[in-house]
């Protein structure tokens, strides 16, 4: 793992970091010297994914199940779509922060609803059981915030603290300039954007900056009116670029057609 971060520390400014091959070596890699024995992949197809179409992220899948055979591991592939932002969060610590609001069973419903899908797949593989009675397991764990104390546990065995996750200290509002229904939010365009705030690399060399990133208050289908708040944005002292950031949302007079959060399962 330690490797690995140095690779992805090179991939990240070498323009390599779609490499499928390389994708599915690192995943596999970290999995298998885990000593697990089912692993369910979430495999992000989008604009906001590393897998911009259907068709690469089945070839990913297929290569990492190829991998996890060899070392007889059951591997299951779940195409999802990140056609925006899943979930409100977008940067390190905010993602940690909203995940943990999910264990609480508080966080954003897509986030949710595709936490208990993938969990409930690992927990049908692991203990060899139906799907639909390992949801029922999942969900139950959820409303009783075993989950959450899993989690915690997990934490502190890696001696983590999850009351020390670092926000940004000055917040703005970012505010839409025209009424209509949000019909696209471009997740590639805000990631970049977060990098930009200093939440990637631009360099090899450069830190990240953990507390940084953006906090949707609209998603995908959303109705919105003149100056109404899109989105927050956390920063430290780089400038914002405002208008580069309105321009990831698209509003119209259509109501858009919701795409389905699973594509499909491969195994």
């Amino acid at each position: 793992a330690k490797a690995d971060k140095l690779l992805y520390s090179l991939r990240d400014v070498t323009g390599t970091t779609e490499s499928i091959p390389l994708i599915a070596s690192s995943i596999m890699s970290k999995k298998i010297a885990s000593g697990a024995d089912f692993f369910v992949i979430d495999v992000k197809v989008g604009n906001g994914a590393l897998m911009k179409n259907e068709e690469d992220a089945t070839n990913l899948s297929n290569l990492m199940i190829e991998i996890g055979k060899k070392y007889d591991k059951k591997v299951v592939c779940v195409l999802t779509n990140m056609s925006e932002p899943l979930g409100l969060s977008i940067g390190n610590g905010l993602e940690v922060l909203e995940s943990i609001e999910t264990l609480k069973n508080n966080g954003p419903s897509d986030l949710k609803d595709l936490s208990i899908e993938l969990a409930s797949i690992m927990v049908s593989l692991s203990k060899n059981i139906t799907v639909l009675d390992a949801k029922k397991e999942v969900v139950e764990n959820l409303n009783n915030l075993n989950a959450y104390k899993k989690f915690e546990e997990l934490v502190k065995s890696q001696n983590g603290d999850i009351n020390n996750i670092d926000i940004a200290s000055r917040n703005v509002s970012l505010r839409s300039n025209k009424k209509g229904i949000i019909t696209e939010i471009n997740a590639e365009l805000l990631e970049s954007i977060s990098q930009k705030l200093g939440g990637g690399r631009i360099s090899k060399e450069d830190k990240i900056n953990y507390g940084v990133g953006i906090v949707l208050n609209k998603k995908v289908g959303d109705s919105v009116l003149v100056n109404e708040e899109l989105a927050r944005i956390y920063i430290d002292s780089i400038d914002l670029p405002i208008s580069l950031i309105l321009s990831a949302f698209k509003i119209e007079e259509l109501v858009p057609i919701k795409k389905e959060l699973i594509i499909s399962i491969i195994e």
